[in-house]
């Protein structure tokens, strides 16, 4: 019998270039529910170990979902950078973070209930 999924909170992400800083910047993220993860599966494809390789717009659909908030995130003049809804938010982060981001989103997204237990 199909058990319910219990949906995880959002939690706290930082990159790893970041993790020896003594302030980094941290990234909300949240798991997909079982529908976001439906409607991205169509722009992915399974590797040869099993894992989703997401195509640009799979990319763009995880973080639309899963990237809800950041804090410590500051311009090259120090000025901080608020959070905002919608694409601009994407325009802030190099390609790299945005890719390690969708990553994090989706081992959480995709994680067993076992897993996801504190």
């Amino acid at each position: 019998m199909p058990t319910a999924i219990t949906k995880i909170a959002p939690s706290w992400y930082v990159l790893e270039e970041e993790r020896d800083k003594e302030n980094p910047t941290r990234f909300k993220v949240e798991p997909l529910t079982s529908l976001q993860y439906l409607e991205l599966t169509p722009e992915g494809r399974l590797d040869g170990n099993g894992n989703m390789i997401l195509s640009g717009l799979g990319m763009r659909i995880a973080l639309d979902y899963g990237l809800v908030d950041w804090e410590n995130f500051n311009d090259a003049q120090g000025n901080a950078v608020p959070f905002v809804s919608g694409d601009q938010k994407f325009n802030y982060l190099s390609p790299n973070n945005l890719a390690e981001l969708v990553g994090h989103i989706m081992e959480i997204s995709s994680a067993s209930d076992q897993e996801k237990k504190p």
